[in-house]
C-alpha cells in the first residue's frame, strides 16, 4: 500500500495537552526536532475541548514560568480567554523550534524491523506516515501503547503522558503480543508511561477525551438555557460507564512508570545521541483496532469483527494521487487487514449545509444511510464555521420548510443548533458518526466506470472499512472522489489560487463567528491547514477578535471535480439554462481574489456587485465520469472560479443535498437500469428543490441545443440590434454576455460599431473585438488608455470596495483595457505601458489599485513575451515592499519554519503579485526571472509554491518536482527561451 510520508523528526507527541505541550518545550530547548501533532486546532487541548473548564491555582503555579505568564495573560485567575491562551501557548513552543501540525489523528504505529519507527496519521490528506525517532502518546486513554501490545484501551490510573521509546535491545517481538492474535503485526519494546506530577486537569474531568465530553454534556442537560450553558454548545454525549470501569493498563505488559519530567527529557535526549538510525523505506504499519464489542461503527451491522476479504479488483487508495507538496514523498508500506464495519446502501460524507439534508432525505426513502463528520459537530459552515446568516441562495418550498423546521425545534429545545440536526438525522434513521474522518476508499477497477466499493473511516476508537452502494461526497473538499482517483481542478484556472480561507473565533452571545477572511490555504495539505491556523489566530476577524476559537480552518474552495459538464461564468452572466438541469442557485457575483475568466478580467463584472443571479446547475456537475456510484454533493461540483461565486451559498447547498439524495434513490430503484433525466426533474419538483416553471426552462433548452448556432441563440437581426442598443447608451451585463456569447459572428457588427461608438462605451466595444482576439482593437485600446492615464502620466483610482482588494474582479476602467491589449498582443502598448509602470506605488499596510495594474500588466506581457516587456517587470519586481512580502514567506530553514511570520494577509497578495511579476519575466525568455520563479517553490504559502512549480513545467519543460537546486541548474545550463501565454480561460 502507498501512503503519503512527512518530513522525519527526532520526537513525534500525539496530543496537545497541557502536560505534552511542557515536555515538548523542554525537548525543544534541548535541541530536538519536535513535532506536537493534534486533532483539534488550539492547544492546550484538555483545556479548550472541554471550553471555559478554569486550571486550578496549584496547576499554575506548578507551571514554567513562561507558561505562567501565558496564562496570565489569557485572563487568569478568572475566566480564561481560550483564543489567547491557544495563541500564548503556541508561541511558548514556537519560540523553542517546536513544529504544530493540526487537524490529524492517529492510526497507527509505523514499523520497521520491530522497531517504532513512527506514526500514521489520519486527516484530509488520507494517510500519511510521519517518521520519528520517538513517538510519546499523550492520548488520553494511552491508545497508541495498547495497540502496541494488543491490549485493552483504558484510561491510565492518573492524568499521564504515555511514551513509546524504542531500544534496539528491545526490540523482540513479545510472546504476549502474538497471543493477542496480532500476528506479524504487532510489535515489542520499551513502552514509557510518564507522569507529570502538576495537576494539570480539574479532578472532575480526569477522563478520556469522550469521558470530558460527558461530563460537558451532562452539564449542558442541567444548563439548558442559561448562558452558561451556552458555553459548551460544541460538545457532544458519549456513554461514559466503559471508561469508568475500566482498569489502567497493566505494567507488567512493558509499561513502565516515570515520575518526573526531567527523567522523561534525560531518557528521550539520552536515546536520541545513540547510534540508532530508524529507517521507514521498508515498513509495516499497525493499525488502532477498535473493539468490536464498544465501537459505534459496531452498530452498523453484525459482521464488524470479520476481516475484509479484499477482491482482486480492488485497490486501496488513502492519499489524492494527483496531488503533491514540498517535503512529501510516497512511502510504500505493507498494512494489515482492516476492519470491516458491514455494508450500507448509502454514506454521506460530510454532514455540513449540503450532507445533513442528503442523509435526511435519503433515509426519509428508507435508503439505509450512514452519515460520516470529521467534526464533533453537524452544520459545517452554519455551526463549525460561523457563518449562520444565509446572505444568498434561492429559497426554494424545500429549503424554507427546512430552514423553519430546524429554526423552531432550536427555539423550543433550547438547544444549539448541532444537537438539533443531530436529532434531527436520528428521527429518520440516519446513523450518524461524528468526529470520523474518511482517510481511504477501496476502487473496484471496471474498464467503463469503476465504483467506490468501501470507504476507511478513522475516528479516536480506531480504523476501519464500511462498504456502501453509493456515495455522496458532501465533504465540501471532493476528499473521496479526489482520492479515488476522480479528476479535479483546484482553485482558479490560472493557477493554485482559491477563495480565501478563516479561522474564526466566537464571542459569547453572538452565534457568528469573527472570521478574517485573510488566506488562500490549501485543504489538501496537513502543513499548510496548520499554518493558515496559527497565522489566522493572529488575526483579527469581522467582529474583532473572539474569546474561542473556531474548531477548524474554514475553507470556502477548494477542488471542483471534472464532472460530465460544468458550470461556466458565461453560464452565469446568460442565466444559460441546460436540458440536464437539477437546481436553480441563487447569489451575487461574489468573485473572491483574482478573477479567473477572460470575461471579468475585461470588465464583464459589477462593479457594485449589487446585481444578483440565477444559475442552473447541471447534474452533469455532480457526476463525475471517473466514479459510477459517486455523487459529488457540496461546494466541490464542477464550476469554474469564477462561476462558483453563484453556486456555494447555503440554502443551495442544502437543495443540492436533496438533489444527490433523489438521484441515489433512483439509482437504487432502478436496479442498474439508469434514470432519465425528465423522471428525476419531476422528482425534484415534488421535493419543491427546483419548480415546473423551471423544468420547462430545462426542457426548452433540450430542445434549441439541435438548432443552436451559437451560445448567444442571436439570429443577425438581433445581434445588430443589440450591438446598435450598445452603442446608443448603457446595456445590462447580461445583454452585453450575450454579445460576447456570439464570439466571430459579432465581430463584424463590432467593427462596425466602432466608428459610432465614443468613451467608455467604444472601450466595450473594443474589448469585446480583444476578446475576440482581432487586431482592430488595438487602436481604439490605445486612445482609451492615454484618454485614461493622461498619456500615462496619471493612474486613475477609484475608491475601493467594502472588501479587499483584489476582489470581485473588480478593477479601474485603465486596468481592463491594459488586460485587453495583452489578449491582441498589442507590441505598440508598451511605451505606454512602461510610463504607467513608472507610476506604480504599492502602500505598506494595505491593497490598493496600483495592486490591479500591476497584475494586469504582468498578465500582459506575459503575452506579448518579448525582451522588450523586461524593463518594466523588473521595474515591478524590484520594488522593495514586495520583496519584503517574498521574504516573509522563504524560509531560512525548510525544516523549522516559524509561521507567525505569514499573519499579514497584505504581505500574501503582495507575493502573489510579485509571482506574477516573475512569472512573466521568465515567460519572455529571462533566466533571472526564471530562477526568481525557482525561488518560490521554497515558500511557506504553499499555494505559491505549488503555482510556481506549474509555471516551470509550462515553460521550462521539464519535470523536477519541488528540487528548486534541480531546477536552477536546469536554467542555467539552458536559459528559457519566450512562452507566450496562449490559454484562454473560461
Amino acid at each position: 500500500m502507498k501512503m503519503l510520508r512527512f518530513p522525519r523528526f527526532d520526537v513525534a507527541i500525539v496530543g496537545a495537552r497541557l502536560d505534552s505541550v511542557i515536555l515538548a518545550r523542554q525537548l525543544g530547548e534541548a535541541g530536538a526536532r519536535v513535532v506536537l501533532t493534534d486533532t483539534g486546532s488550539s492547544p492546550p487541548s484538555d483545556y479548550v475541548q472541554a471550553l471555559r473548564f478554569t486550571a486550578s491555582p496549584d496547576t499554575v503555579t506548578a507551571l514554567p514560568a513562561p507558561l505562567r505568564v501565558v496564562f496570565a495573560e489569557a485572563g487568569y485567575p478568572g475566566s480564561l480567554d481560550l483564543m489567547r491562551l491557544s495563541g500564548g501557548v503556541e508561541d511558548f513552543l514556537l519560540d523553542v523550534g517546536v513544529t504544530f501540525l493540526y487537524e490529524v489523528m492517529p492510526a497507527g504505529l509505523l514499523t520497521n524491523e520491530e522497531t517504532c519507527a513512527g506514526l500514521i496519521l489520519g486527516g484530509t490528506c488520507g494517510l500519511a506516515a510521519l517518521p520519528a525517532t520517538v513517538v510519546v502518546d499523550a492520548t488520553s486513554s494511552g491508545t497508541l501503547i495498547a495497540t502496541m501490545h494488543g491490549t485493552e484501551v483504558g484510561p491510565p490510573s492518573e492524568w499521564s503522558l504515555a511514551g513509546v521509546l524504542a531500544p534496539a535491545e528491545n526490540a523482540r517481538r513479545s510472546a504476549e503480543s502474538r497471543d493477542k492474535g496480532r500476528g506479524g503485526h504487532s510489535m515489542g519494546g520499551a513502552h514509557v508511561e510518564i507522569t507529570i506530577q502538576a495537576n494539570i486537569c480539574p479532578p472532575e474531568l480526569r477522563f478520556s477525551r469522550r469521558g470530558r465530553r460527558s461530563f460537558a454534556a451532562e452539564k449542558l442537560g442541567e444548563l439548558v438555557g442559561t448562558r452558561q450553558g451556552r458555553r459548551l454548545e460544541r460538545v457532544a454525549a458519549f456513554p461514559l460507564e466503559r471508561f469508568a470501569n475500566s482498569q489502567p493498563v497493566d505494567s507488567t505488559r512493558g509499561l513502565v512508570r516515570i515520575r518526573s519530567t526531567d527523567d522523561v527529557l534525560e531518557r528521550i535526549v539520552t536515546y536520541l545521541s545513540a547510534p540508532v538510525v530508524m529507517k521507514a523505506e521498508r515498513a509495516s504499519v499497525i493499525w488502532i483496532e477498535p473493539a468490536a464489542a464498544e465501537s459505534r461503527a459496531a452498530r452498523v451491522a453484525p459482521t464488524f469483527a470479520e476481516p475484509q476479504n479484499v477482491q482482486p479488483s480492488w485497490e486501496l487508495r488513502v492519499y489524492d494521487s494527483q496531488y503533491a507538496e514540498p517535503r512529501v514523498s510516497v512511502l510504500e508500506v505493507s498494512a494489515p487487514p482492516l476492519p470491516d464495519a458491514g455494508q450500507v446502501e448509502l454514506l454521506v460524507a460530510g454532514g455540513g449545509a449540503c450532507g445533513v439534508p442528503a442523509a435526511v432525505e435519503a433515509a426519509r426513502s428508507g435508503i439505509s444511510t450512514f452519515l460520516a463528520e470529521r467534526h464533533m459537530d453537524l452544520g459545517g459552515a452554519n455551526t463549525v464555521g460561523g457563518v449562520t446568516k444565509n446572505w444568498f441562495g434561492r429559497w426554494t418550498p424545500y429549503f424554507s420548510g427546512h430552514y423553519r423546521r430546524v429554526r423552531a425545534a432550536a427555539l423550543q429545545s433550547r438547544l444549539p443548533m448541532p444537537f438539533v440536526l443531530l436529532d434531527l438525522c436520528r428521527a429518520q434513521g440516519v446513523k450518524v458518526h461524528t468526529g470520523a474522518l474518511c482517510v481511504g476508499v477501496f476502487v473496484e477497477r471496471r474498464k467503463v466506470r469503476s465504483e467506490v466499493a468501501g470507504v476507511v473511516l478513522l475516528d479516536e476508537e480506531g480504523i476501519r472499512m464500511i462498504r456502501p452502494d453509493f456515495v455522496i461526497d458532501a465533504t465540501g473538499d471532493g476528499h473521496l472522489a479526489a482520492m479515488s482517483g476522480a479528476p479535479y481542478r483546484y482553485g482558479a484556472e490560472r493557477d493554485e489560487m482559491t477563495y480565501w480561507a478563516s479561522f474564526g473565533s466566537f464571542h459569547h452571545g453572538n452565534t457568528e463567528a469573527s472570521r478574517q477572511y485573510h488566506s488562500v490555504v490549501d485543504s489538501r495539505s496537513a502543513w499548510d491547514v496548520t499554518r493558515g491556523i496559527i497565522a489566522g489566530r493572529r488575526l483579527p476577524g469581522i467582529f474583532g477578535t473572539g474569546e474561542l476559537p473556531a474548531a477548524g480552518m474554514v475553507f470556502r474552495e477548494s477542488r471542483h471535480i471534472e464532472g460530465i459538464s460544468r458550470l461556466t461564468y458565461l453560464d452565469v452572466l446568460l442565466n444559460r439554462a441546460r436540458s440536464d438541469g437539477v437546481l436553480v442557485c441563487h447569489s451575487n457575483l461574489d468573485i473572491k481574489g483574482i478573477a479567473s475568466s477572460e470575461a471579468a478580467l475585461l470588465g464583464f463584472v459589477e462593479p457594485d456587485f449589487l446585481g444578483e443571479y440565477d444559475a442552473t446547475l447541471p447534474l452533469g456537475a455532480i457526476t463525475t465520469p471517473a466514479m459510477a456510484n459517486l455523487v459529488i454533493g457540496g461546494r466541490a461540483h464542477a464550476a469554474s472560479h469564477d462561476a462558483f461565486s453563484m453556486a456555494r451559498m447555503q440554502p443551495d447547498m442544502a437543495s443540492l443535498g436533496v438533489v444527490a439524495a433523489r438521484l441515489v434513490s433512483a439509482l437504487l430503484r432502478s436496479g442498474g437500469d439508469g434514470v432519465t433525466i425528465r423522471s428525476l426533474q419531476h422528482e425534484l419538483v415534488t421535493a419543491g428543490v427546483i419548480t415546473n416553471e423551471d423544468v420547462k426552462r430545462f426542457a426548452a433548452a433540450g430542445e434549441c441545443d439541435a438548432l443552436r448556432q451559437d451560445d448567444s441563440q442571436l439570429s443577425p437581426d438581433e445581434l445588430d440590434l443589440l450591438v446598435d442598443r450598445l452603442v446608443m447608451g448603457p446595456l445590462s451585463l447580461r445583454r452585453q454576455a450575450r454579445i460576447l456569447a456570439a464570439g466571430d459572428r459579432a465581430v463584424p457588427y463590432l467593427e462596425a460599431a466602432l466608428d459610432g461608438a465614443t468613451g467608455r462605451v467604444k472601450s466595450v466595444v473594443a474589448r469585446m473585438l480583444a476578446h475576440a482576439g482581432k487586431p482592430s482593437a488595438v487602436d481604439p485600446l490605445l486612445a482609451r488608455l492615454r484618454e485614461l492615464t493622461d498619456n500615462g502620466r496619471t493612474l486613475p483610482l477609484p475608491a475601493g470596495s467594502h472588501h479587499q482588494i483584489p476582489d470581485h474582479g473588480w478593477m479601474p476602467e485603465a486596468a481592463y483595457v491594459i488586460y485587453a491589449l495583452g489578449l491582441v498582443r498589442a507590441v505598440e502598448s508598451l511605451p505606454l505601458l512602461e510610463s504607467i509602470t513608472s507610476r506604480l506605488v504599492f502602500p505598506e499596510n494595505t491593497v490598493d489599485h496600483h495592486f490591479s495594474y500591476a497584475y494586469v500588466i504582468s498578465e500582459t506581457a506575459g503575452r506579448i513575451a518579448r525582451h522588450d516587456c523586461l524593463s518594466m517587470l523588473r521595474r515591478i519586481t524590484a520594488n522593495e515592499r514586495l520583496q519584503r512580502a517574498v521574504a516573509a514567506g522563504l524560509p531560512t530553514d525548510s525544516d523549522n519554519y516559524d509561521p507567525r511570520k505569514l499573519a499579514d494577509p497584505v504581505d500574501e497578495r503582495y507575493a502573489y503579485l510579485l509571482f506574477c511579476a516573475v512569472r512573466a519575466q521568465a515567460r519572455c525568455g529571462d533566466e533571472e526571472g526564471a530562477l526568481a520563479v525557482a525561488g518560490f517553490l521554497s515558500d511557506s504559502r504553499l499555494f505559491l509554491a505549488r503555482s510556481a512549480k506549474a509555471a516551470l513545467e509550462k515553460i521550462v519543460g521539464a519535470d523536477h518536482g519541488f528540487e528548486r537546486a534541480a531546477w536552477e541548474a536546469e536554467i542555467r545550463a539552458k536559459p528559457p527561451a519566450t512562452v507566450p501565454l496562449c490559454v484562454r480561460f473560461d
